[in-house]
């Protein structure tokens, strides 16, 4: 069955990925598709599960966050904060 992925939280960009992004005229939707905007790594677990991930991360001291979920629908990325979806074709999604 297909999947979407659906992020409802995004990670603060750092100051040199906005710079980056200003002077190669990137709106948001390029820049996340190119650069990351700083997302870095994503691991997925069940969502009874999640936050025990976190913070088993912080006590390693490894910043994360619960950034969304994967639901049941067509292949594809939504940014819900930034309203960006990516489809299939945009990512290569798996």
């Amino acid at each position: 069955a297909e999947h979407r992925y659906r992020i409802h939280t995004v990670p603060s960009v750092t100051p040199v990925l906005k710079f980056i992004q200003q002077h190669a005229k990137q709106d948001d939707r390029a820049a996340y598709s190119t650069l990351n905007m700083g997302a870095g790594f994503a691991i997925f677990v069940a969502a009874a599960d999640a936050q025990r991930t976190v913070d088993v991360a912080h006590a390693q001291g490894i910043e994360a966050i619960v950034a969304g979920a994967v639901e049941a629908g067509p292949k594809e990325l939504l940014i819900d904060p930034l309203g960006i979806r990516f489809g299939n074709d945009d990512l290569q999604l798996r």
